[in-house]
């Protein structure tokens, strides 16, 4: 069986959503996995989730760990690592067996380290049901942002739209709530500064939303100025004059459906699967079909 070793906590972390998915996929896939949380009898349950979970190791589990895990947990065992932070990376060294990144920015920088360790890409994806862009919605002069990061930068946005008809709007609540919130929304605004892949920008933009902000060198693997206005993290004045072109760009409700179809496409559950299965394949003793 495969294990992901998991943190117990029921705080908003995107990525131990992902890591749950990442166990149903497999199982859903006819290898057995699980998600191992160390703490007995926790279970995430700030979403919906079957997933199973167990709260020990055997001497025949793969091991999976977080980036964020010392190597010093469960130590001497066979691991592989699934970074989805390279700038939180505690457990990444010459003993696990392999890696997983979640995107190509992530992964350049692992194999920079590490020459020696096979490094594979598994990005995560986004639920369609859930993000979408909805021409039916009229879209209102709405900035909508996480506001757990950069507050510091938030406070000058906020100062910076005073006399303006745009209102800034903190996203809350359940998957639900937000994608509906985005859906009303104009501008996302995305502050983070070193992220691995940061996912609520490909949410917005799934949802019609122009993003402006930082990429925090994981949203290069999708940040396309093509389709949004990236700047690079901290760069303030590129993210004010890129929010003022957002802002004045007459164009900007009508390239909704264009930016939706171009992230969906992108990061669909079929890729996200396919490159699951492929990444830990060479692990495990199975055979099946890639679909295409």
């Amino acid at each position: 069986m495969i294990c992901y070793l998991c943190p117990s906590t029921n705080e908003f972390i995107g990525g131990i959503r992902i890591i749950y998915n990442h166990v149903d996929i497999l199982n859903r896939n006819g290898i057995e996995a699980a998600v191992l949380h160390e703490t007995v009898g926790f279970k995430v349950t700030w979403f919906k989730n079957t997933t199973k979970v167990v709260y020990s190791l055997d001497d025949n589990n793969l091991l999976i760990t977080p980036e964020v895990y010392s190597p010093s947990v469960f130590p001497g065992r066979d691991r592989i690592i699934f970074n989805q932070n390279y700038y939180l990376s505690k457990s990444i060294d010459h003993t696990c067996k392999g890696i997983m990144a979640i995107s190509h920015h992530n992964a350049k920088l692992i194999r920079a380290k590490f020459p020696g360790i096979p490094v594979t890409v598994v990005n995560w994806s986004l639920p369609k049901d859930i993000y979408f862009y909805d021409p039916l919605i009229a879209k209102e002069n709405i900035i909508s942002f996480f506001g757990i990061k950069n507050t510091v930068t938030l406070e000058v946005v906020r100062k910076h739209l005073l006399g303006s008809s745009w209102k800034l709007v903190q996203l809350e609540g359940s998957d639900l709530e937000v994608a509906n919130t985005l859906r009303k929304s104009k501008i996302f605004l995305q502050l983070g500064l070193k992220e691995g892949c940061p996912r609520p920008p490909a949410e917005a933009m799934a949802c019609g939303c122009m993003v402006v902000g930082y990429d925090g060198g994981g949203g290069k693997d999708y940040m396309d100025g093509n389709y949004c206005y990236p700047c690079e993290s901290d760069d303030l004045s590129s993210l004010l004059i890129k929010l003022n072109r957002a802002i004045n760009n007459p164009y900007l409700t009508e390239l909704s459906p264009i930016k939706s179809y171009y992230i969906l496409n992108k990061y669909s559950a079929e890729l996200e699967e396919n490159l699951l299965l492929e990444a830990i394949k060479p692990y495990v003793n199975t055979t099946r079909q890639t679909r295409h």
